[in-house]
């Protein structure tokens, strides 16, 4: 008997969960080429990103507002238009997966490719552990992963509080929204309390200062762990 590797568990029943629709509220500018709108809940929108309207339209983001949920948008076209009421699809996160060395020698091969580095990202850590529940025939089986969500920072000269504004406040939503797609899911369930550590800075410092990147990425976010138990059906590969 096959079964899916934690990799895959957390690829195709958790990731594959994930909610990256945003409701529109109200539009506040409707001009070429800005576009101001206010959504339900910004989630893990920030600027740089892009999101798709229900007419595939891609639109640029310059700016969020979290304390107003409001979205500063570039209007692709002048035909392009988002109404109150609006489905609007964010950009969803890439996957990494791997030891920091592993993880950092795969980048180096793609920018040498000249493949570009996309965030925001997920980034699976290894090893990832499991233990099984049998009684005869496996039953379930219990999964602990170590994950980061995590987004590039460009103002190296901007102070704590704008990367926390700018990229880990967005970056701790999208770990919500990993949290609610594993607690929609049907067979897996989350067990014992889900540990966060928000990262203004994601790299290593001593009390000389900041050292290196980690990832050689200017990059900020949170890395959680969580342990969650899967029926084993849905582990089953064959």
């Amino acid at each position: 008997m096959a079964y899916k590797t934690g990799k895959q568990v957390f690829e195709d029943l958790i990731l594959s969960n994930l909610d990256n629709t945003v409701k529109v509220k109200s539009v506040i500018l409707a001009s070429d080429p800005e576009y101001n709108f206010t959504v339900c809940d910004t989630k893990w929108m920030r600027a740089g990103q892009s999101f798709i309207d229900q007419d595939g339209n891609v639109w640029g983001i310059e700016e969020v507002d979290q304390a107003t949920n409001t979205v500063y948008a570039l209007r692709p076209s002048p035909t392009a238009l988002i109404e109150s009421g609006d489905l609007i699809e964010i950009q969803l996160p890439v996957l990494l997966h791997g030891t920091p060395l592993t993880v950092e020698g795969e980048e180096v091969h793609k920018m040498d490719a000249n493949i570009a580095f996309v965030t925001p990202l997920i980034w699976l850590l290894d090893p990832i552990s499991y233990e099984d529940s049998r009684y005869g025939e496996l039953k379930s089986r219990t999964f602990e992963f170590n994950f980061y969500c995590l987004d590039f920072f460009d103002g190296n000269g901007d102070l704590n509080d704008d990367r926390h504004s700018k990229v880990v406040y967005p970056m701790t939503q999208l770990n919500e929204a990993v949290r609610e797609a594993i607690d929609k899911g049907i067979g897996i369930e989350r067990t014992g309390n889900w540990r966060g550590v928000e990262l203004s800075r994601l790299g290593r410092e001593t009390k000389n200062g900041f050292e290196s990147y980690i990832l050689s990425f200017n990059l900020s976010g949170i890395v959680s762990t969580v342990s969650v138990v899967v029926d084993s059906n849905l582990i089953c590969c064959s």
